[in-house]
């Protein structure tokens, strides 16, 4: 019996570090430290095609360089990702997504989505969720979209920030804001060549 007892205790401990280890998160939001909340519904895909299995993805929001919530995964004929977003502002933050691959440790930034926090805002739905391409390919610093980053990026930026262009491929420091600091990013990403 004592035997038995040991092999339980044994098994119940194994299989609470594998719950905590599969419960620890790459991120950390304070949902205390807001006064608003949004919903957004997000499904991931790869070349174009929904995933099945998220269990080595996490997902989350930010503006700028804050986290400002984590995806519960929802398990469904397709899965998808239900994120409470948190603002201390009614609206207007710029948001956007972050997934992070555990077995490889990567952090893959979504630029070509990107949303306004709305308070009691709801961006997707559980049948139409939010895409958010893993496969997508992004270079830092190539505003005009041709595979380089070089004086043609510049000039494009410079544009966005004198207020004739606007696009989240435009803010290169990444900080939810098209402004001079993303000119001086750019001009240091070019620098660094």
């Amino acid at each position: 019996m004592k035997k038995n007892y040991q092999y339980f205790i044994a098994i119940v401990a194994v299989m609470l570090m594998a719950i905590s280890a599969k419960a620890g998160s790459h991120w950390t939001c304070d949902s205390y430290a807001f006064r608003y909340d949004m919903t957004a519904y997000v499904q991931l895909t790869d070349g174009g095609f929904p995933l099945q299995d998220y269990s080595d993805y996490e997902i989350a929001a930010f503006v700028g360089d804050e986290c400002r919530g984590i995806a519960q995964i929802v398990e469904a004929t397709k899965p998808y990702g239900l994120i409470r977003i948190r603002s201390n502002e009614v609206n207007g933050d710029h948001v956007y997504f972050k997934v992070y691959r555990f077995s490889t440790y990567e952090e893959i930034t979504i630029y070509d989505v990107g949303i306004e926090f709305v308070s009691q805002g709801i961006e997707g739905l559980p049948s139409a969720p939010l895409f958010l391409e893993l496969t997508h390919q992004f270079l830092v610093g190539d505003t005009n979209g041709d595979g380089e980053v070089n004086i043609a990026d510049l000039n494009a930026l410079i544009d966005a920030v004198l207020g004739n262009d606007y696009g989240r491929v435009f803010d290169v420091n990444g900080d939810g804001e098209v402004n001079i600091a993303d000119v001086n990013a750019l001009i240091d990403i070019i620098l660094a060549k």
